[in-house]
């Protein structure tokens, strides 16, 4: 029990409508399994699988695929986008709401120089590449609601500040997040960076 009395929740990824999620994300995956290379017939670990985009794609380029999640990923959104920031809001809201301890820190999936001295050990160089994802819908309200109806973690954590009578202003401190980072004056277009960090063995595959 937390010091609010209330259990912490245990995320439902069954609650929601995580394909709604999965068709964000879609591209990023492509770009991924794109730049692995991938031949028929190799054996794909896919560590953070999440919504299981890339692991399907490699499926359908001939792979046998073993998705494992949670896990660290090599695909990390941008901190300086309006959609990152209301995640992390979102987050750590429901985590000081439910008495949650904070997250330790991790590893820089983002930044070259960890990943070389990581990897490089084991005879990979790292490249990385920058490419971004675009979130839009009609307005910034819409946006609001359907990620409120369909992520898993957002359906879970609403139903536990709907309790606590948190809810309402935090969906008020998040549309100010999305407004600010608003790029369409007439709907609402949110572009984020993500970096892919790119592995290779030396005189080796990608």
């Amino acid at each position: 029990m937390t010091g609010s009395g209330q259990p912490p929740a245990a995320i439902d990824w069954g609650a929601g409508h995580y394909e709604t999620t999965a068709a964000q994300l879609a591209p990023a995956a492509a770009v991924v399994v794109q730049r692995a290379s991938l031949r028929p017939g190799e054996r794909v670990l896919d560590l953070g699988c999440g919504t299981g985009n890339a692991a399907l794609l490699a499926v359908r380029a001939g792979s046998t695929v073993t998705g494992v999640d949670p896990a660290a990923r090599l695909l990390k959104v941008a901190q300086d986008r309006a959609v990152f920031e209301m995640n992390t809001l979102a987050a750590d809201t429901v985590r000081r709401a439910v008495g949650a301890p904070a997250p330790p820190k991790g590893f820089p999936w983002h930044d070259r120089d960890a990943l070389a001295g990581l990897f490089g050990t084991y005879g990979f160089g790292v490249e990385l590449e920058e490419h971004s994802l675009t979130f839009s819908a009609a307005s910034v309200d819409e946006y609001l609601d359907v990620e409120s109806r369909s992520h898993p973690m957002a359906v879970t954590g609403i139903a536990v500040l709907e309790r606590l009578g948190q809810a309402e202003a935090l969906r008020k401190r998040l549309h100010h997040i999305l407004t600010e980072g608003n790029e369409d004056p007439n709907a609402f277009r949110a572009t984020s960076r993500y970096v892919v960090a790119v592995l290779t063995r030396h005189g080796g595959r990608t």
